[in-house]
């Protein structure tokens, strides 16, 4: 871990914008920061929150490399979904996969959504993976994907389209 003698601590650092505190979801009375700052400090914290990556795959591009060509273990999380298709007020429309088996909803039953992004899909590795993960230590929380507008199969029939800034879909549902 040569580079982290070489560059600070803050050269790591993680920085967490959020909305406004009247437009943040709440579930359970609590807001996400709140239940970030509750389960996640160094996450909240931005004086805590860095990251280190491994000493062998110090960049982005290598680590994505890494992923597709020595990581990848298709049958090791083996995760189905079924889908939902979620309409939205606008009349658009997203693909909701919840990983099965589902659980008894109820108000305090914990949902983790997840969020691709255009070029994800369900069954990508990062995403079975991290599903998997979470079953075990998590194993009573309801974990759904969200396939957006025109990404991933879900058919785009209005004119507004996905991008990385449109959070109002992910708030709707």
């Amino acid at each position: 871990m040569v580079y982290t003698v070489l560059f600070p601590k803050w050269w790591f650092r993680v920085q967490l914008t959020h909305a406004s505190q009247d437009k943040q979801p709440r579930r359970g009375g609590k807001t996400l920061i709140e239940q970030l700052r509750d389960r996640c400090p160094t996450l909240a914290n931005p004086a805590k929150a860095y990251y280190v990556p491994p000493w062998h795959l110090p960049q982005g591009d290598m680590q994505t490399i890494y992923l597709y060509t020595q990581h990848f273990k298709p049958a090791g999380c083996a995760i189905e979904y079924e889908r939902e298709i979620f309409e939205f007020a606008d009349g658009g429309k997203a693909g909701i996969d919840w990983a099965l088996p589902r659980q008894d909803a109820g108000p305090t039953t914990p949902l983790i959504i997840l969020v691709p992004g255009i070029g994800g899909t369900s069954y990508d590795y990062y995403a079975r993976s991290f599903i998997h993960s979470l079953r075990k230590q998590l194993p009573e929380c309801q974990v759904a994907v969200l396939q957006s507008r025109g990404c991933n199969g879900v058919e785009l029939v209005t004119p507004k389209a996905f991008h990385g800034g449109l959070t109002d879909d992910l708030r709707e549902f």
